[in-house]
């Protein structure tokens, strides 16, 4: 009998390059995927009696590059409405702040002097979105802003605050005042810039980095708040103005994961063409190891699905090779039973799909080559336009029609793509012990509470991390990539992530003897891996000096940029903030080392 690689892992037995290859669970089931032409019956669009019946592709393909809170913007082609449309997409969600670049002339006529820095901020910043609606005019392009609900100028809180707020002190849309302030921005929004095609709304996070002179939260605390709110944009921007309202559901474990929260808010809203609900492709953020949306596919309204090219920044953020072509559209290897939005696509349960190209997170890895970025928007979009196309379909005209490549490198670089969504899930999780991301999220590296976790069985499934990118790292140097600049990212980026995941491995190592009772034994263990994970970052340094095209490094510390709500809750997640610098410190100094 054989045995897959999750039961070989579970049972304790380290797997080397070559076996892990022929026991990875992919297309080809237990076969070597880049040598087969077999799908699981979730890769293959559906079949009539009288051949193959090709499902419609979506209405909508809309991007979004989510710029860091507080950050200078990132410089990325898909920003560019020109570029956008180049691509066949019909919508860009702009993280603009159009609700904070109008004034409140028609609700109160002295709320904000003239004389006072917010009008000047709002003036100038209100000019520049000009440009962008104009240069979106010019390529076809539909604007729909990503808009925070409810952010507003602190002179408006000053002066109508306490009638917006609740019992409990918080905004809330069940107030008169704060409807009415709602509406009063809605009109203001639409006056000022008439050229918009509509807003994509967001509530379940406010941060106000970028906006100085501004206020705000969500209004909506409740489905009963939801059900009031759509109810109010419904009408103020599809029937009155008859603009696109893309309301997303994006909270903490409230509307967004909750069936029965998403349709008691919605069942009770009649449906309009101009309606459209845009939901997360997983039951929580962008996550691997957790279910698919609960909520995708339910109720009365259309919808669109949402899915981020950075994964909510756990994944490297395009500095090292992560496919997501495979898991988002067909299921991740470690669901049970996989499920993607292919079978969403193809039934016509959502009408679009909404991609974040770059963003999701607070700071780096920052690139200056968006090589991976490129793939994968490649293989979510044209699936979007052609659903009865599978991953690997896709990901092969990619090679042919993009990077140039022969038949005999496409199939290889397929192989490095699978193996790179197999190697980052376990060298940033487990398939063996539940862990959630977050502890390396973007470029933070920190450390994981591992004491009641199996030594044994996590190592060794670090081992077999570090072996999977030892062989993307050899892939990488054997494909011929005709653009030389993609070549050496190809080549840098791999053994980028090759020196990520081995570092992880030493931390984690070093976790595990330091728990351990401290013997002759363990301390040449390790001093080993002290300098192991010293002679590694080393050569990652040297990686940097060396390329231009290289991404930043990974910091050691907890960021004091976050703000205060993620900075002070590591804990809940199992996160040891600063772990790694004190851990090494102190197996350094346990084994004598300077």
């Amino acid at each position: 009998m054989k045995l897959n690689r999750r039961e070989l892992l579970r049972s304790g037995v380290a797997l080397s390059a070559t076996s892990l290859l022929s026991c990875r669970r992919g297309i080809a089931g237990e076969e070597n995927v880049a040598n087969s032409t077999d799908f699981p019956a979730g890769d293959q669009p559906s079949h009539d009696a009288a051949g193959p019946r090709r499902p419609d592709g979506v209405s909508y393909l809309i991007g979004m590059v989510h710029h860091n809170p507080g950050e200078p913007q990132f410089i990325s082609k898909y920003v560019r409405a020109d570029y956008q449309k180049s691509l066949g997409w019909n919508g860009d969600a702009a993280r603009i702040f159009i609700q904070a670049a109008v004034g409140y002339d028609g609700f109160d006529t002295e709320l904000i002097s003239q004389d006072s820095a917010t009008w000047a901020w709002i003036q100038r910043y209100a000019h520049n979105l000009d440009h962008m609606i104009e240069e979106h005019k010019q390529a076809g392009m539909p604007l729909y802003p990503f808009t925070d609900l409810l952010v507003v100028p602190r002179e408006l809180a000053a002066k109508y605050g306490s009638g917006m707020r609740d019992a409990q002190g918080r905004f809330s849309i069940q107030m008169p005042q704060t409807q009415a302030v709602m509406r009063a921005q809605i009109d203001a929004v639409f006056h000022r810039f008439p050229g918009l095609d509509g807003l994509v709304t967001r509530f379940g996070e406010t941060y106000l980095s970028d906006t100085p002179f501004h206020v705000g939260e969500s209004p909506v605390h409740s489905a009963e708040d939801h059900t009031l709110l759509i109810q109010l944009l419904r009408e103020e921007i599809c029937v009155k103005r008859n603009k696109m309202l893309f309301y997303r559901t994006w909270d903490f474990n409230g509307l967004h994961t909750h069936p029965e929260l998403y349709l008691q808010a919605t069942d009770a809203v009649e449906p309009h063409p101009n309606l459209i609900f845009s939901i997360k492709h997983t039951n929580a953020d962008f996550l691997r190891d957790i279910p698919f949306n609960k909520t995708l596919g339910i109720g009365r309204h259309r919808q669109i699905v949402e899915v981020s090219m950075m994964q909510a920044g756990c994944y490297g953020k395009g500095a090292y090779p992560y496919y997501i072509g495979r898991g988002v559209l067909h299921g991740w290897d470690e669901m049970t039973p996989p499920q993607g939005i292919d079978h969403l696509v193809r039934s016509g349960k959502i009408c679009g799909i909404y991609m974040w190209p770059r963003g999701d997170g607070w700071g780096g890895p920052y690139i200056s080559s968006e090589f991976w970025v490129d793939l994968n928007v490649y293989v979510i979009g044209e699936f979007g336009k052609r659903p009865w196309m599978n991953d690997r379909e896709l990901c092969a005209e990619y090679c042919s029609q993009k990077l140039r490549l022969s038949k005999a490198d496409a199939e290889k670089f397929y192989e490095l793509c699978l193996l790179s969504a197999h190697a980052t899930f376990i060298g940033a999780q487990s398939e063996v012990f539940h862990l959630a991301p977050w502890w390396q999220r973007d470029d933070n590296l920190t450390s994981v509470d591992l004491r009641n976790a199996d030594r044994q069985k996590l190592l060794a499934e670090k081992a077999v991390c570090v072996a999977e990118w030892k062989r993307i790292e050899s892939l990488a140097r054997e494909i011929s990539l005709g653009d030389k600049k993609d070549r050496e990212f190809l080549m840098v980026s791999s053994t980028y992530g090759r020196i990520y995941f081995s570092i992880v491995e030493q931390l984690w190592t070093l976790q595990f003897l330091e728990y351990a009772d401290r013997d002759e034994a363990n301390k040449q263990q390790m001093r080993a891996s002290v300098e192991r994970y010293e002679a590694l970052w080393k050569e990652w340094r040297q990686l940097e000096r060396d390329y231009a095209c290289c991404p930043t490094l990974y910091n050691t510390s907890w960021p004091q940029r976050f703000p205060p709500q993620w900075r002070e809750h590591p804990a809940e997640d199992g996160i040891l903030p600063n772990h790694d610098t004190q851990l090494v410190a102190r197996c350094k100094a346990a084994v004598g080392l300077s």
